[in-house]
C-alpha cells in the first residue's frame, strides 16, 4: 500500500486540477495555487514552486522566465530572485530531472545545502520537446520516494502545460477574436485528452457531444465522429431526459457549482460499466454555455462492495447457524441435568429408606 500513496495521492491530485481547470474556465492559473499546496502536502516538501518561461506567443523566443507561484510564500527570502534564476536556469541547462539529492558534489547542491534545503527535484515542464516552465521542489525530508515523486510531478506537468497555454491564448482570443487564435485553443485543450479519466464537453442546450478525450473514447468503444451525434442520454441507459433536467436544474439555476451522482455508462458492445459522475456547467464570455462531465469508472469500487455485502451476509448466516447450534447444545445439556437431578433425588430418597429400615 505504501509503494502506490504517491502513485494514488498524484492520480486524485490530477483529476482535481482537471475539475479546477474547468471551473476556471476563463482563468484556469488561478488553480495553480491550491495545487502547488497540495504537493507540498504530499511531498512533505520545504518550498514548492512553479514558474514559466518568458516567450512570443508563438513559443519560439525564450527570453528569461517567471515565477508564477511558491508555497509558502513566506520563505521568499529562501527562494530570493537570485537563486530562482540559478535554479531556473539550471532546468533549462539539463533539460531533464535534476536530483539535487543525487547530484553529489555540485554546485547545485552546494548553494542549496547553505540553505538547509539540500534534498530537491529541478523538473521541466514540456510541450512538443520545448520546455515552457518548470518545478521546483525544496527540501525534501528523504531520498527514498524520488522515483514516485518524480513521475507524479511528470503527470501533473501535462495540465499546468495546459493552464499555462490555455491562459495565453485566452488572454488574446479576449483581444482579437480570430479563427486562428480559436484553432489554437483547441488545439492545446486536447492535451486534456490524456487525462486518465473520461472527460465529455456538450452543448447545454441540445445536450450534443462537442469534445471527449481518449480515455473515453476508449472505453466507450465510439469514434469521435459518432459521439459528435449523441449525447449522454445515448450512453446513460439509466437517465431519461427529464430525470436529466431534473439533475441539471441546479447546475442551471447557479443553486450549485458541481452535482455528483452514480449511474452506469453503455459502450458500443451494449456492455456496462459503473461510473461516478461529476458535472459542471461552464459559462463564457463568448459561445454558448456547456456541460463539463467527468467520469470515474467505478466498476472496482462495485464489485468490491458487492463481495463485502456477500461476506457480510455469509458471515451473518454462520452466526446464525452457530447460534443455533449452540442453543440446541444447551437445550440437550439441560435436559441431561435434568435427568442427572432425578437421579440424584431418587438415590437419596432410596439411602433415606435403607437408613429407616436400619433404624
Amino acid at each position: 500500500m505504501e509503494s502506490k500513496y504517491y502513485s494514488n495521492k498524484f492520480k486524485e491530485l490530477t483529476s482535481q486540477l482537471t475539475k479546477d481547470i474547468l471551473s476556471y474556465a476563463g482563468d484556469p492559473a488561478k488553480a495553480i495555487p491550491k495545487t502547488l499546496k497540495d504537493i507540498k502536502d504530499i511531498t512533505k516538501a520545504g518550498i514548492v514552486a512553479l514558474y514559466r518561461c518568458n516567450e512570443n506567443f508563438s513559443g519560439t523566443k525564450h527570453v528569461g522566465h517567471t515565477l508564477i507561484a511558491q508555497v509558502p510564500e513566506k520563505d521568499s527570502e529562501l527562494l530570493d530572485k537570485e537563486l530562482f534564476d540559478y535554479l531556473a536556469q539550471t532546468i533549462h541547462s539539463h533539460k531533464t530531472v535534476v536530483s539535487v539529492a543525487e547530484d553529489k558534489g555540485s554546485e547545485v547542491q552546494e548553494r542549496l545545502s547553505k540553505i538547509g534545503l539540500r534534498n530537491s527535484l529541478l523538473l521541466p515542464m514540456q510541450i512538443e520537446n520545448t520546455i515552457i516552465g518548470g518545478f521546483i521542489i525544496l527540501g525534501l525530508p528523504s531520498t527514498d520516494k524520488l522515483g514516485q515523486i518524480i513521475e507524479g510531478l511528470q503527470t501533473l506537468s501535462g495540465m499546468f502545460a495546459l493552464t499555462f497555454r490555455y491562459s495565453m491564448l485566452y488572454t488574446e482570443t479576449k483581444k482579437q477574436v480570430n479563427k486562428k487564435a480559436q484553432e489554437k485553443i483547441e488545439r492545446f485543450s486536447r492535451i486534456i485528452e490524456d487525462s486518465l479519466n473520461e472527460i465529455y464537453l456538450f452543448d447545454a442546450g441540445n445536450l450534443r457531444f462537442i469534445q471527449v478525450n481518449n480515455s473515453a473514447l476508449t472505453n466507450l468503444g465510439f469514434s469521435m465522429e459518432e459521439l459528435k451525434t449523441m449525447t449522454p442520454l445515448n450512453i446513460k441507459p439509466e437517465i431519461t431526459p427529464e430525470s436529466f433536467a431534473q439533475l441539471a436544474k441546479p447546475l442551471l439555476k447557479g443553486k450549485e457549482n458541481e452535482i455528483v451522482f452514480e449511474t452506469v455508462h453503455q459502450r458500443k458492445d451494449k456492455s456496462l460499466y459503473d461510473v461516478e459522475v461529476h458535472l459542471q456547467l461552464l459559462r463564457f464570455e463568448m459561445g454558448t454555455p456547456m456541460f463539463a462531465a467527468i467520469i470515474l469508472d467505478v466498476t472496482k469500487r462495485k464489485q468490491t462492495e458487492k463481495e463485502l455485502k456477500r461476506y457480510r451476509e455469509k458471515l451473518e448466516q454462520l452466526v446464525k447457524e452457530r447460534t443455533k447450534e449452540l442453543e440446541l447444545k444447551n437445550e440437550e445439556l439441560n435436559n441431561a441435568m435434568k435427568v442427572f437431578v432425578g437421579r440424584e433425588l431418587k438415590i437419596k430418597e432410596l439411602q433415606n429408606k435403607l437408613n429407616a429400615l436400619d433404624k
